[in-house]
């Protein structure tokens, strides 16, 4: 907006005059703002008055640090928001959305426009309008709102992409955003500007004041005494408290108990009231047709397969789920707790989506469906049940992904609400179920309550608070998503750049909380946290450091785990904490780890080879519950049992057995009696079970499988106790030195790392077949893709066929990775034993070949690869990359080595004339499995560089974009699904490279996402379920980082967020040198401790970013240090932009 200082300057000089003619100036403008914010006709005119008879009170405290339209439009805006609040629009019939890109001369201009803006936040409504009609940058309107340019920028992305997805979907037509722009833009005539009456507005509160008042309460008289007049009549004030005693004690008492506010804690439950008379009471519906007892048990065990869940457990009860089926267990029996099919969450494609949450106690349920697509079935609803009948209340028709939804710490209330949408939030008190609804008028996020009742919500840019008996909304603008509110404490709590920080509400400076001085462990480095979620009460993150830890989001208490050498992810994988936090469960790439403060362990589960930590529970602080399913006919088949396993001793409980059938093995020792008292077992000639072990039992471990289903001892003799069988062809490992006949073994469950006595046993040595792997016959897979066991085989991977049946073989997987020692039935026509021209993708390499950078004989050595071979004892298993050329293959170790060697140097086992090539597929198209349906699916795509056409069967799907890769990229982001994925690959403009995702469920084509960088490639999408993106950061100079995501529920894009992203190659790159004379680097974000201070000439590497606001440096002898950047490119403290600061920024573009 176009600024006349001169007029300016004589309106605040106190010019009435000149006042008339800002009115005539601005007012046009003015009144367009307010009619596309909504505000109708009649109300605009009268509110317009009402802004400027504001402004020309306010105008003695103008500050000149503002352009003077800035100013004008803050008062403006603010008074708009608040104006819509009191008197909101009736509601009518509104026109499509789409409406707003019909031609000019459409006469509904404003309502259409209505239509499509009403759906957003009034802040970002107000923005656009701000920016695209009244001409205002987004540097301008930051300063409105109080807010970075970054930020500005961010809300207004995110409303955009919202109208337009609200519009359009995904496939919205090139030019969108700009026909968007131009409706905004559009002026709105404002017929005669109410001059007089805006004039006679001001006049009337001024004019009947005596001359003397008049001057002094003048514009321009205000300004001129306005500095020196509140330092002096806050200086009176203040000596007057001073001296009257009568005052100043109580006065500077509560100012006292401000600077020493803590947290409240959370009322117990003898605070907690039982008795409300505001609210209605709830009726629980009795459940109808669950099963219980025999019928129940009888039931379960004809599911017949390994999926089961232990979705909850306490000292009382164990609630499990498989299918659409939910039981409980409890004092010695099972009943039906949910069938899920009859809510509308039990069909095929809704069953993985189903989510459960349970309140503190237990005793309640909340339970939902997130349906996939546009499917509603007529149960779709977000549930309540009572876990000691099965009885429910329906809390919303809504489905759970739209229903967000809280428990207090100790489970007395529970508040609901719709996600993303202004109206009614609701409190139920769990002891009384009296149902308390509250209004709000802005979409709810995320929600919180207390054990007092009182909620927390979060907007996505407003934090309020308030209480079932004051319902009154206590809001304040938040600039961080929080991870928790309390209401009680006025607090709240978010993650900024890896740094806890605690903010007061109402305060200007908030706490940064250090995880490691905090939990009592200071002088921790690298503590800044790189992932996090909240698990029921506490916050669970993990350090840059390796370590991880938990809050109490009650207490706030903090607890640190080592696990810097035990955890395999540097992400934060799935967990489960125990009531108190003070230990964690983790799913460690498959395997348990279970830590604490002192100490960090992998149990194991005895005779269980496809258990998942996530399909187990906590009982209490120190066991943990799970399900085993033991049948001799299939594997992962059979009948029902319950367990609990001490994850400080190791003992195994078993806690019920749904027939009274011995388990495959169950070498534990029994459980003593508690609250979930174990079951009886056969007598055993004592009450406990110990492994016989002997010095005699020894030599190497060797790999072989089992003759026929036998008994297996506790000690190496006929004498021993049974302690369960093991099945014909399973595959085990034994000491290779017989004792009196007699091997001591183990069952194989994946890669051998160590041997746990819980899990051994004894067999006869006549029961093992004598072999070595090598003399089994190989074959190849040939199907796309096939599930053995709890792993993927792709084509052309190595098996080894242990037993050859009539429709289907016993196999094991020949290779030396992670997938060693995987065993399990597969169907014949899935492979082959016959070699002559299949294709295969892995191989042995003779040992002491030679390995070449290139296909030529003449060409430069691979050394570090030629001299492994050379040093290895026997030949090498490698991966083939498909690569062949002039005599040479190109092949790939596990640990990363590749190069090219002589096709007669590697060989495949049991010989035959493979070749290292896949089939040619015809052009254009490609025919494969894609979904894991046993059909083959066909597979185009065409493009022209900005639009392309994606085809599969019959289903299509059409984008656009910038530089189209001729060619689409087949991956598998999970090889624990059946689904590859295709990629759409970009070059975009400036390379801003682009990679859309793209799934086939075997009906249509499912858009998964769209993220920067190219993804087609094995450093992308590596099969563990991650895509790495390589993004480009946003603040201080052209760099690069590694944004993760993984696959939601419904098989789409979900960003892992992260606090802080590392710039690739920083320790390459060239050090920046600073230009100005000295400048200071903070210990941590929003610290105002100085770590250290670089001066001019000197040398500093950027390290990395959260991308927002704060980057991370380090000088060359390694000492860390933070910079705060405003508006991506100005040096916190400096007023100076990077380059002004810096040498050697890199700048792309």
């Amino acid at each position: 907006m176009k600024s006349d200082r001169l007029l300016e300057r004589k309106v605040l000089d106190g010019d009435t005059e000149a006042f008339r003619e800002l009115i005539t100036s601005y007012y046009p403008g003015l009144y367009g703002f307010l009619i596309k914010m909504g505000i109708p006709h009649s109300q605009s005119r009268d509110l317009a008055q009402e802004i400027f008879h504001k402004v020309y009170r306010s105008l003695y405290r103008y500050n000149d640090r503002w352009a003077f339209p800035t100013w004008f439009y803050k008062i403006a805006a603010g008074m708009a928001i608040s104006h819509k609040r009191r008197r909101p629009r009736p509601i009518v019939s509104q026109p499509d959305i789409p409406r707003f890109l019909l031609p000019e001369n459409e006469p509904e201009e404003d309502e259409s426009l209505d239509s499509l803006l009403d759906p957003i936040h009034d802040e970002a409504r107000s923005m656009f309008i701000l920016h695209y009609h009244n001409g205002f940058t987004l540097r301008e309107i930051g300063r409105i709102f109080g807010l970075s340019v970054s930020s500005v920028r961010m809300r207004m992305v995110r409303a955009r992409e919202y109208i337009i997805e609200r519009a359009w979907g995904a496939d919205q037509p090139p030019g969108t955003s700009r026909h968007l722009a131009d409706r905004i833009r559009k002026e709105v005539p404002c017929g005669l500007v109410p001059l007089d009456s805006i004039i006679s507005l001001i006049e009337s509160e001024t004019d009947h004041r005596p001359g003397f008042w008049k001057m002094l309460t003048s514009p321009g008289y205000l300004r001129k005494i306005w500095p020196f007049a509140v330092p002096a009549v806050s200086g009176l004030v203040l000596i007057f408290l001073l001296v009257i005693p009568s005052i100043s004690k109580p006065f500077w008492g509560s100012v006292m108990t401000i600077f020493d506010r803590k947290e409240k804690p959370a009322a117990s439950a003898s605070e907690i009231p039982t008795e409300h008379t505001e609210g209605v009471s709830i009726t629980f519906t009795a459940a109808e047709g669950l099963l219980s007892g025999s019928d129940l048990v009888a039931w379960l065990n004809g599911i017949g397969d390994a999926s089961w869940q232990v979705i909850h457990a306490n000292g009382n009860r164990i609630v499990i789920r498989n299918n659409h089926t939910v039981a409980c267990w409890r004092n010695g029996g099972f009943y039906q707790l949910i069938d899920l099919g009859s809510f509308g969450m039990g069909s095929s494609q809704e069953l993985l989506d189903t989510q459960f949450s349970f309140s503190p106690t237990g005793e309640f349920l909340v339970a939902g469906s997130i349906p996939e697509g546009n499917s509603a079935s007529g149960g779709q609803g977000v549930y309540l049940f009572r876990v000691s009948d099965g009885s429910f209340y329906r809390l919303s028709e809504l489905g759970m992904d739209q229903v967000v939804h809280a428990w207090s710490p100790s489970g007395n209330y529970l508040a609901y609400t719709a996600r993303d949408k202004a109206g009614s939030i609701f409190l139920l008190d769990m002891q009384t179920l009296r149902l308390v609804e509250m209004e709000s008028d802005i979409p709810v996020r995320s929600l919180f309550v207390t054990g007092n009742g009182g909620i927390g919500a979060f907007s996505g840019d407003m934090v309020m608070t308030a209480y079932a008996g004051d319902p009154a909304w206590k809001t304040e603008t938040a600039r961080h998503e929080p991870f928790y509110i309390n209401p009680d404490s006025g607090t709240v709590w978010y993650v900024l750049n890896g740094v806890i920080m605690k903010h007061v509400i109402g305060d200007d400076q908030d706490t940064a909380i250090d995880p490691g001085s905090a939990a009592g462990n200071g002088g921790m480095t690298d503590i800044y946290i790189t992932d996090y979620r909240v698990v029921g009460n506490h916050l669970v993150f993990r350090m840059r450091n390796g370590y991880s830890g938990t809050m109490n989001m009650r207490t706030a208490k903090l607890t640190v785990f080592n696990t810097s050498r035990e955890m395999k992810s540097d992400k934060l994988p799935w967990c489960m904490t125990t009531p108190s936090g003070g230990r964690v469960m983790f799913d460690n790439e498959g395997s348990f780890l279970i830590v604490s403060e002192g100490s960090v362990t992998t149990p194991h589960i005895p005779g269980y080879t496809t258990l998942a930590p996530n399909h187990t529970n906590w009982v209490d602080e120190e066991n943990i519950a799970f399900v085993r399913m033991v049948n001799e006919k299939e594997p992962q088949a059979g009948e029902l049992s319950l367990y609990a396993i001490n994850v400080l001793t190791g003992e195994v409980t078993e806690v019920f057995r749904s027939v009274d059938k011995e388990p495959v093995l169950n070498t534990d020792e029994s459980g003593s009696a508690g609250t979930i008292p174990p079951a009886q077992r056969p007598s055993q000639g004592g009450d406990s079970v110990t492994i016989h072990e002997t010095d005699r039992a020894t030599g190497k471990k060797a790999e072989s499988f089992v003759k026929a289903t036998t008994k297996v001892k506790n000690g190496p003799g006929d004498d021993y106790a049974d302690i369960g069988e093991v099945k014909e062809n399973e595959v085990i490992m034994y000491n290779t030195t017989a004792v009196d006949g007699w091997y001591l073994a183990q069952k194989i469950t994946g890669m051998i790392s160590y041997y746990d006595t819980r899990n051994m046993f004894w067999i006869r040595a006549d029961h093992v077949h004598s072999y070595d792997r090598s003399s089994l016959p190989a074959g190849i897979i040939t199907a796309d893709k096939v599930r053995l066991s709890k792993i993927s085989l792709n084509m052309g991977n190595l098996i080894r066929i242990i037993v050859r049946g009539a429709d289907k073989s016993y196999v094991i997987a020949d290779t030396t990775d992670n997938n060693f020692g995987i065993t399990g039935w597969i169907s014949n026509n899935s492979f082959t034993t016959d070699l002559d021209g299949v294709y295969f993708n892995q191989a042995y390499l003779k040992r002491r070949s030679t390995v070449y950078s290139r296909p030529d004989p003449d060409s430069e050595r691979v050394a570090d690869f030629t001299e492994h071979l050379a040093g290895a004892v026997t030949d090498v298993f490698v991966n083939l990359t498909g690569e062949a050329e002039n005599g040479f293959v190109r092949v790939a170790t596990l640990n990363g080595m590749s190069g090219w060697v002589r096709e007669q140097d590697i060989y495949f086992p049991g010989g035959g004339g493979a070749v290292v090539k896949p089939p040619a597929e015809t052009p254009g198209s490609k025919i494969i499995d894609i979904n894991g349906d046993g059909i083959q699916d066909r597979i185009s795509f065409t493009t022209d560089g900005s639009r392309y056409t994606l085809t599969v069967n019959q289903s299509e799907a059409q984008g656009y974009g910038t530089d189209v890769q001729p060619e689409y990229k087949l991956v598998d982001v999970d090889p624990s699904d059946s689904y590859y994925e295709i990629v759409i690959e970009e070059y975009g403009p400036s390379n801003d490279y682009m990679s859309t995702f793209y799934y086939y469920d075997g009906e249509r084509l499912v858009l998964m996402g769209k993220v920067q960088g190219l993804c087609g490639n094995a450093n992308a999408v590596k099969g563990d379920g991650i895509i790495r993106s390589q993004t480009r950061g946003d603040i201080l100079e052209t760099w690069s980082f590694i944004k993760e995501y993984r696959l939601n529920s419904q098989h789409k894009l979900a960003e892992t967020p992260s606090a802080f992203y590392e710039k690739i190659g920083y320790r390459n790159a060239s050090p920046l040198k600073l230009k100005i004379e000295s400048l200071s680097f903070t210990v941590s974000p929003g610290s105002s401790d100085v770590s250290f201070v670089l001066n001019q000439g000197e040398s500093v590497y950027f390290v990395g970013s959260d991308n927002q606001r704060w980057c991370l440096f380090q000088t060359p002898d390694g000492r860390n240090g933070w910079l705060e950047v405003y508006e991506y490119m100005y040096i916190g403290g400096t007023g100076l932009a990077a380059w002004d600061v810096f040498d050697g920024l890199n700048f792309a573009d």
